[in-house]
């Protein structure tokens, strides 16, 4: 669960997830006092995460779910056909994660480090666990370099 669809195939992608996720977080950096007054009504508990990055954390929460054991990063999750004219909902089709990507698993690194430096003011255990992602995935990225 998590995660964006990213087009009329209903696949969910890691590289636009985290150019997405990337741009926010970096506004949000640059910007704090501006982005926490983003009213998007998600019912959430006053006071914990500003509303625009609880939204930021449903995309950060489905990008941990595509990092393998070993750091590395899947490109995407996407049935094998491309659906008719329907809502997401209705495609139920069988979903599968879709190979391993270098690239990928750099633009993980960056946008999970980027997160944790903004999670950690707000939940300590959060931001370490994309922290930690982060490291595991750039210290694969380093072993594909050698």
């Amino acid at each position: 669960m998590g995660g964006w669809h990213d087009a009329g195939d209903f696949g969910k992608y890691v590289a636009t997830t985290t150019v997405s996720l990337g741009r926010v977080l970096s506004s949000y950096q640059d910007h704090p006092d501006i982005l926490q007054k983003i009213d998007l009504s998600l019912n959430k508990p006053e006071g914990i995460l500003p509303d625009v990055l609880v939204e930021m954390q449903y995309g950060l929460d489905w990008l941990l779910t595509m990092q393998y054991v070993n750091g590395s990063v899947f490109r995407k999750v996407a049935g094998k056909n491309w659906p008719s004219l329907m809502s997401p909902v209705e495609d139920v089709q069988t979903r599968y994660v879709y190979g391993i990507s270098t690239e990928d698993t750099a633009k993980f690194a960056a946008t999970l480090a980027l997160a944790a430096r903004i999670w950690i003011t707000f939940d300590r255990v959060k931001a370490e666990t994309y922290f930690n992602a982060a490291k595991k995935a750039w210290n694969e990225g380093e072993k594909k370099k050698k």
